[in-house]
């Protein structure tokens, strides 16, 4: 194939980070006509991006072209700044961290937490582990396979939207309560890390597992929960976080999510 193809997918990535939506077929006609060199070369190169490798490049292509734009905009700040700002994340990581659970939640039954998140089993491979469920293949789970399919469905319902608002909720399944909180920037303010178009993916969601965790087990408290919910203690059964791949979502890292039961006050 003569078509660069690179060249071909970074233009590519240029329009997603510009419109925020699916490009269709009359706008990418042009693209294709300024790097193809016959309807042969575009028809190829259509067919390579719908295989494993080519969708793999495009998303790494288009991570970085949100970092190179995140450069653009991010205000410039001096060394002393900067280290100020990091002092004060790992503060505030470590604050968190140290937080104990109250002895009477340590005594029960523990909760199934499950982290499916992206990896890189063998350090010569760079594609990364796709993951399409929330349940990491072979998990121990107390919830049924229609239960498992339908917390994947309301963790795909999450909107992928900068409002912190509309992607914190409650919902019923079965008389249990599940809970869904997604994760932006906004999610991040006050912890040190960038922006998503920034660096330290993998340290942010390493860091989104980890209060994943505190968060289910605050929940379980009526009074870490918004009226209207239901009154009393509610059991914790099952959680986890699910991450979202780089370059799937334009505002969502992923969502923590947790199944609860009800217990009468």
């Amino acid at each position: 194939m003569k078509t660069d193809i690179d060249t071909c997918l970074r233009d590519m990535a240029d329009w997603y980070i510009r419109n925020r939506r699916e490009i269709t077929p009359a706008e990418l006609q042009p693209i294709l006509l300024k790097h193809c060199e016959s309807e042969a070369e575009a028809e190829k190169f259509l067919k390579f991006l719908e295989t494993e490798p080519g969708q793999m490049r495009f998303k790494t292509l288009l991570k970085e072209a949100k970092m190179a734009e995140a450069v653009k905009v991010m205000p410039k700040r001096t060394p002393e700044e900067l280290l100020e700002i990091n002092k004060l994340g790992r503060r505030i990581r470590e604050e968190r961290e140290q937080e104990e659970e109250p002895s009477y939640l340590k005594e029960q039954a523990q909760p199934i937490i499950h982290e499916a998140i992206t990896a890189n089993p063998d350090p010569t491979q760079f594609m990364p582990v796709e993951v399409t469920s929330a349940f990491p293949k072979g998990a121990q789970s107390r919830l049924t396979s229609a239960e498992q399919a339908k917390i994947d469905s309301l963790i795909e319902r999450v909107p992928d939207k900068n409002d912190t608002r509309e992607i914190n909720y409650w919902e019923d399944m079965n008389g249990k309560k599940v809970y869904l909180e997604g994760w932006i920037d906004k999610c991040l303010a006050g912890t040190g890390f960038p922006p998503m178009e920034g660096v330290e993916w993998d340290e942010k969601i390493q860091y989104m597992v980890r209060d994943t965790r505190r968060t289910l087990i605050a929940k379980q408290e009526e009074r870490n929960r918004p009226p209207g919910v239901g009154p009393g203690y509610f059991t914790l059964i099952e959680g986890g976080f699910r991450e979202f791949e780089a370059g799937d979502r334009g505002w969502l890292y992923g969502v923590t999510w947790g199944v609860y039961k009800p217990v009468m006050a």
